[in-house]
C-alpha cells in the first residue's frame, strides 16, 4: 500500500496571508489531496512579540474562502509549550543539547554531537541533491537555540516536533528555508527519528514585474482584499497556481480546485522565480465570471455586496447574463446595475447630446420612439429591435457612432454596454420607451 501523503501549512500570525503564503498553502493542499492524503493547518505563534491580533482569524478565513479545507483541528504551537520543553530536556539528557545561562536568561541550545552522520537530502524533485554533513557545518555555525529565554521554542525546533507528531510526510515551503536543512536533519537524528525525515520541496519566490521582491506596489495584497475587490476564489487559486508552475501544456484556465488537483504535479514547479502579473489575474477572473451561470453569479455578487437584487430574480439574471462579457471583477457589476435599474435618465443634457445640439437629438429620439412604439410586445426581441434602430438610422442618414452612443447614454448612462438591442430587450418595451420619453423631455 502506498504511503499516505500528509502535508501542512504552518503560517505565523505576525501578519495577514498574502499571495506568497497562499500559493504555498495551495501547493501543499493540492499535493496532499491529489491521492487522498491529508492537509493540516498549524499556527506557529511562538514569536509573541510580533503577533498581530486578528492575523490568525484572517489566515483561516482566507484559506476557507479559497476552499483549502484542513484535516482535523488547527494545531496551535502556543498550546504545546510543555511538549517542546519536554523534548528539549530529552535532548539535554542525551547529550544533544545543553542549558546555557545568558544575558536574557536561560536558554537550551542544540549541540553538534559526533554521532550524527552525513546524509543526502533531495529538497525538490528533479534537482541536485544537497549533501548535509553536520560535522562539516558545525564549524561554521554556532550552537543554535531550541528553547528561548521566555520558555518558548524556536521555529527550528518546534516545527520538527509538530511534524513528527502529526506524521507529516511532505514539507512544501519557500526556497529561503533550504539553507537550514542541516539543522533539521541533525535534530531528527538526535531525536532518534531520522527515519521519519519528510520529503522537502522548496518553491521559488514570487517577484513583481520589475523582478524585485513582491510587495503591495506590484499589486499584491492580503488575500481577503481580493475578495473585497470582487475576485472569485477559484480565479485567485487558478492564478497563483500558475505562478511558477504549469501543467506541462498551454492550459491556463482551471475551473475549480478539482481540476487543479488532477493536473498538479510538484515536479513541474519551475526552478526560477514566478512573476506576479495583475493584468493576468484580472483576465482570469473575467474568464471565471463568464463561466458562471447567471443564477450563481447573482448569488455571489449579492453575497459579496456587489449587487442589490432588483425587481425580480429573473430580471436580475437576464441583466447579469448580458454583463458577464463586459466585466473582469464583481465590483464592476455595480456600475452596470445602475444603468438597468434607474427609472429616468440622470445624465446632464450636455452629456446626453454630446457634440450635437439638443434640438437635433430631440428629432432622433422622436423617430426612435415612433418606430419602437409600433413594435408589438411579442416582437420585442433583440434582432427585431436591431433592425428597427438601423432603419431609423438609415432614414436619418446617420452613422452608428452618431445615433447609438446617444441611445446608450439615454438607457444606461454608460459609455460602454452590451449590444444596444440586447439591452433594450432585457429592459422591456415599457421601460425602454419610458426612458426615451424622459430623455426627450430633457432636450425639449
Amino acid at each position: 500500500m502506498a504511503e499516505k501523503v500528509i502535508t501542512r501549512f504552518a503560517p505565523s500570525p505576525t501578519g495577514y496571508l498574502h499571495v506568497g503564503g497562499a500559493r504555498t498553502a495551495l501547493f501543499a493542499w493540492l499535493w496532499a489531496k491529489k491521492d487522498g492524503g491529508e492537509f493540516r493547518l498549524r499556527i506557529e505563534d511562538t514569536d509573541r512579540k510580533r503577533l498581530v491580533e486578528d492575523a490568525e482569524d484572517q489566515i483561516k478565513e482566507s484559506l476557507e474562502w479559497l476552499g483549502l479545507d484542513w484535516h482535523d483541528t488547527v494545531l496551535r504551537q502556543s498550546e504545546r509549550i510543555d511538549e517542546y520543553r519536554k523534548q528539549a530536556k530529552r535532548l539535554v539528557e542525551a547529550g544533544f543539547a545543553r542549558e546555557s545561562a545568558e544575558k536574557e536568561g536561560t536558554v537550551i541550545r542544540f549541540k553538534w554531537p559526533e554521532p550524527l552522520r552525513p546524509v543526502a537530502i533531495e529538497p525538490f524533485q528533479g534537482r541536485q541533491k544537497i549533501m548535509v554533513d553536520p560535522q562539516t557545518v558545525a564549524s561554521a555555525f554556532e550552537e543554535f537555540v531550541l528553547i528561548k529565554s521566555d520558555g518558548y521554542p524556536t521555529y527550528n525546533f518546534a516545527h520538527i516536533i509538530d511534524d513528527l507528531e502529526t506524521g507529516v510526510t511532505d514539507v512544501i515551503r519557500g526556497d529561503e528555508f533550504t539553507s537550514s536543512l542541516h539543522k533539521y536533519y541533525a535534530i531528527y537524528q538526535a531525536l532518534g527519528r531520522a527515519d521519519a525525515l519528510p520529503r522537502f520541496y522548496h518553491v521559488p519566490p514570487i517577484l513583481g514585474s520589475d523582478k524585485a521582491k513582491l510587495s503591495k506596489r506590484h499589486g499584491a495584497q492580503d488575500v481577503l482584499d481580493y475578495r473585497a475587490e470582487g475576485y472569485l476564489p477559484e480565479a485567485l487559486a487558478n492564478f497563483i497556481a500558475l505562478i511558477g508552475w504549469n501543467p506541462g501544456d498551454d492550459r491556463e484556465f482551471f475551473a475549480s480546485l478539482d481540476e487543479l488537483r488532477e493536473a498538479f504535479d510538484l515536479s513541474k514547479v519551475q526552478r526560477s522565480p514566478g512573476v506576479f502579473d495583475p493584468e493576468k489575474l484580472a483576465w482570469l477572473n473575467g474568464e471565471h465570471i463568464k463561466a458562471l451561470a447567471p443564477g450563481d453569479l447573482l448569488e455571489r455578487a449579492a453575497t459579496g455586496g456587489f449587487w442589490e437584487p432588483g425587481r425580480d430574480r429573473a430580471y436580475d439574471e437576464r441583466v447579469l447574463g448580458l454583463a458577464t462579457d463586459r466585466v473582469r471583477t464583481l465590483a464592476e457589476l455595480r456600475d452596470i446595475r445602475t444603468g438597468y435599474f434607474y427609472e429616468a435618465p440622470k445624465v446632464a443634457v450636455d452629456r446626453l447630446v454630446g457634440k450635437e445640439n439638443p434640438e437635433t437629438v430631440g428629432v432622433w429620439l422622436e423617430r426612435v420612439l415612433r418606430d419602437l412604439t409600433k413594435l408589438p410586445e411579442a416582437e420585442w426581441k433583440s434582432d427585431r429591435i436591431e433592425r428597427t434602430l438601423n432603419d431609423v438610422r438609415d432614414e436619418l442618414d446617420l452613422e452608428p457612432k452618431q445615433l447609438f452612443p446617444v441611445l446608450r447614454i439615454v438607457v444606461t448612462d454608460a459609455d460602454r454596454t452590451p449590444p444596444l438591442w440586447d439591452v433594450f430587450e432585457v429592459l422591456g418595451k415599457s421601460e425602454t420607451v419610458s426612458r426615451l420619453e424622459a430623455a426627450q423631455d430633457l432636450v425639449a
